[in-house]
């Protein structure tokens, strides 16, 4: 009787974590979106610079690792959340950008 209450309660509570899971899941989406696109922007003002200043490449670079596609930078979200990479290593690229990032 204890084994079929405790798989009941599991069962039922899935839900409620289906749907945590999915709202995570939104908001990397979002800001995945929202941070690829500024690192992109800002890739294409540096490089259409005549000369690009070396320092300037060196940041796009590290910039490209953590935020230069959205799947990169879902990934580097989620390894935030979870603990597989240090926040501010991730946001230090993009403070070079704008302190709002």
């Amino acid at each position: 009787r204890a084994l079929r209450i405790m798989v009941y309660s599991i069962i039922h509570t899935l839900k409620s974590v289906i749907w945590a899971v999915i709202l995570l899941f939104m908001v990397i989406y979002f800001f995945g979106i929202l941070f690829t696109q500024v690192t992109n922007e800002y890739r294409h003002s540096i490089l259409t610079e005549v000369p690009a200043p070396s320092s300037s490449v060196t940041m796009i670079e590290t910039n490209l690792k953590f935020w230069g596609s959205l799947g990169t930078s879902m990934l580097t979200l989620l390894e935030s959340v979870i603990g597989g990479v240090d926040w501010a290593d991730a946001l230090e690229p993009l403070t070079v950008i704008h302190w709002f990032w």
